[in-house]
């Protein structure tokens, strides 16, 4: 509510500590120094503003004391200056001339000093003030809300060059603002200003407009640098200072008791030092003698007394409660350490840490924070470290020794055996556990049973020499023979071992292999017989033959591969031999022929079952080329028979022509790699290229198209030898023809 002392009325509520206030500047206004600044030049058009940069809390009550002076010139004057709350912001400007740069702010609130008289809108004859809302100068309207009335009651002229003191009033409880000029009521009314003037938002912008039009003054304010004291001052410690205010006017006086402890009695904003509680009272007297009183209560505390406790240890892998003391309750509590770890309780007196290290108590007060600390070491005892493997293996009928190291305070086995070691020969879980310097561990060992398999390798063996057999252990381990594997074959004799690891225990056995001579036979190359022959095959040991005759020698009659089998105690060895029937030799020379004259013919084959050749012209090869008419014929002889056959050949004039080359050699060393057939005059063409046994390897019906030897359809060459070659054809003339030859592939 609204009170009657100073500090309740002035309560510009900027800050809650002691700031200097700061003002934007804008237009034509300039700053004059010690906090004065010109709204205007006596210069004609002239308009500025001047606003404090923090808003005003208006729901906060307030009061503002400060110097305006309207220039010289009365009658030449103008045109004033008005005090608006506004919520455009600090680089706000109105308009010049008669609108006092307050003509143009909506929403707004002003009051207004005006100097000069504008009948049109309803201005009274002398310089008057009045309140007045968004941005209208104008008395005959709603915006006009007190006023006009003369700013002094007995005179009309307020361009005096004078300072005048202005004080203005604001209680939210009441709603009430109140002008005073030269310490004078000069206005008063109730106004809603939060929701009426500006739609329910309490913050706003306060400051100065001032313009002048046709005529003109310098036109000036000088303000205050208002400290705000509403907050109790904040708690401190015993021993510290701390400043304190009252709020007012910087040019009014200030008076402060009690004397003691202060800085200062007649300033706004000693510094004091109290060693207890103090209220401080400040009398203060403003620029108009009106006096108003202040408390300022200054709470002191002072510095808990506390105990981090003593220095102590912990063994390694647990942890320790701290056990501080304080005197005082409701304190502020923390640990903090820079090597250690505080693992629960780090805001309370009993903390548990599971480090060593220095671990410092922080204890402050509630509302100074004054602070104490104290400090308590606790250091890490390690665990004793029992070398102790955590399972070992024992093999059959065998002792092993367990130790759990030296120069404990005290060892106890799970046995409850007293000693540093002892000997067990059954599986099972062995604990013990050992003291030193206070501190205990316990390790545990597992004797595990090792089940060994038993190895064997089986009787010794024989085996044929050269061959190979299998030795087989069931499990993988090492064989003599370097070995690491689950079989292994050998190839000769000797005694071999076995040995199987498991867990450091180990199970062998060992096999004796014995190399026994193989019979020696060879059956020898193939052989060729002729029809109604026999074969008389004989080896030094009997065998089975491969047409079940059993003995040393055996008799064939058929063609085909034959063999043999001989069993020597391990030893089993056979050999084979291929019987070829030689047929006796056919030749066929074909039919007879009529053959171009001029390109040459060849006549016969080579056959490998053929061993002679005698033709009738005394040649002897498997061909011949001819280029004459004739009969020709040839005999052929092998040694089972010979035969004979013949040909007439006529050469004639022809109208096409063909030659085929005997041979080529397609190795792809760019001499005679093809084999063509030149040939002229011809409508159709084919030629087919067979092997010995009249198997077509090749066939094409463009004799433009070369042949490299490939097989047709195929991906692979044919081998070298002699190849039969038919051509059929015919002429542009409608004869037809065949040509036959051989031709040989060398590569």
């Amino acid at each position: 509510m609204f009170k009657s002392t100073y500090i309740s009325v002035f309560s510009l509520v900027l800050s809650h500590s002691l700031l200097s206030q700061s003002y934007f500047l804008n237009g034509n206004a300039t700053a004059n120094g010690n906090n004065c600044y010109s709204l205007t030049p006596n210069v004609a058009w002239q308009n500025g503003t001047v606003w404090n940069a923090q808003q005003v809390d208006l729901i906060e009550a307030f009061t503002l004391e400060f110097y305006m002076n309207f220039g010289s010139s009365d009658a030449n004057g103008a045109d004033g200056m008005v005090f608006v709350l506004q919520t455009v912001g600090p680089n706000a400007i109105g308009n010049a001339g008669g609108g006092m740069g307050f003509q143009g702010f909506n929403p707004s609130f002003g009051i207004e000093f005006d100097t000069f008289q504008n009948t049109e809108i309803n201005d009274p004859v002398g310089d008057h003030v009045a309140f007045l809302t968004n941005g209208n100068v104008a008395h005959n309207n709603a915006n006009n809300l007190a006023g006009p009335v003369q700013a002094i009651s007995t005179q009309a002229n307020i361009e005096d060059g004078q300072n005048h003191i202005v004080k203005i009033v604001w209680n939210p409880a009441t709603q009430f603002v109140e002008l005073y000029f030269d310490c004078v009521l000069r206005l008063s009314n109730q106004i809603n200003l939060i929701n009426s003037i500006f739609g329910g938002n309490p913050n706003v912008y306060w400051g100065f407009t001032g313009a002048t039009g046709g005529m003109f003054n310098q036109q000036s304010v000088c303000l205050g640098d208002y400290l705000i004291s509403n907050d109790i001052p904040d708690p401190i410690c015993a021993g510290s200072s701390i400043q304190i205010s009252s709020s007012g006017n910087p040019l009014g006086t200030f008076s402060w008791s009690p004397n003691s402890e202060i800085s200062n009695t007649s300033i706004q904003n000693p510094v004091v030092s109290p060693s207890l509680t103090t209220l401080y009272t400040c009398t203060y007297t403003d620029l108009c003698s009106q006096q108003f009183t202040s408390n300022v209560t200054v709470q002191v505390e002072n510095y808990p007394t506390i105990d981090a406790g003593t220095d102590t240890f912990f063994c390694s892998g647990s942890n320790i409660q701290l056990n501080a003391v304080s005197l005082e309750s409701n304190l502020n509590i923390s640990w903090t350490s820079s090597d250690g770890n505080i693992f629960s309780g780090g805001s309370g007196l009993t903390p548990i840490v599971e480090d060593s290290g220095t671990y410092t108590l922080n204890v402050s007060t509630q509302l100074a924070a004054c602070n104490s600390s104290d400090e308590v070491f606790i250091s890490e005892v390690p665990l004793p470290i029992i070398q102790l493997q955590s399972s070992v293996w024992l093999c059959p009928d065998e002792t092993i020794l367990l130790n759990a190291g030296q120069n404990w305070n005290s060892v106890e086995w799970i046995t409850n055996e007293l000693t540093s070691s002892i000997s067990v020969d059954e599986p099972g879980n062995y604990a013990v556990t050992v003291s030193l310097d206070g501190c205990e561990s316990t390790a545990s060992v597992i004797v595990n049973a090792v089940e060994m398999p038993i190895i064997y390798l089986g009787p010794d063996i024989e085996i044929c020499a050269g061959s190979a057999t299998i030795l087989s252990a069931g499990l993988i381990g090492a064989w003599s023979n370097g070995q690491a594997a689950l079989n292994i074959t050998i190839y000769n004799a000797g005694n071999f071992s076995f040995i199987y690891e498991l867990q450091g225990c180990t199970a062998e056995d060992e096999i004796i292999v014995t190399a026994v001579v193989p019979p020696i036979f060879d059956l020898g190359p193939a052989r060729r017989f002729c029809a109604g022959d026999t074969i008389f095959l004989e080896i030094p040991y009997d065998g089975i033959w491969s047409n079940n005759t059993i003995g040393s020698e055996a008799i064939f009659t058929s063609s085909g591969t034959v063999g043999v089998t001989v069993v020597n105690d391990v030893c089993s060895v056979s050999d084979q031999v291929e019987l070829i029937l030689q047929p006796e030799p056919v030749l066929d020379l074909g039919d007879d022929l009529i053959y171009c004259l001029g390109a040459p013919l060849t006549l016969g084959e080579l056959d490998e079952s053929i061993d002679s050749y005698l033709w009738n012209n005394e040649e002897i090869t498997p061909t011949i080329e001819i280029t004459q008419d004739g009969v020709y014929s040839v005999e052929v002889a092998n040694e089972c028979g010979n035969s004979m056959d013949s040909i007439s050949v006529v050469f004639e004039e022809c109208n096409y022509y063909i030659y085929v080359p005997n041979s080529f050699t397609p190795n792809k060393d760019g001499i005679n790699d093809y084999w063509f057939v030149y040939a002229d005059n011809l409508t159709k063409y084919e030629v087919f290229i067979y092997d010995r046994y009249g198997s077509a390897v090749y066939m094409s019906t463009n004799n433009f198209e070369p042949w490299t030897g490939e097989v047709s359809d195929g991906d692979f060459f044919v081998p070298n030898g002699v190849y039969i070659y038919q051509i059929t054809f015919e002429t542009n003339t409608g004869d037809a023809g065949e040509k036959r030859g051989t031709v040989t592939v060398l590569r």
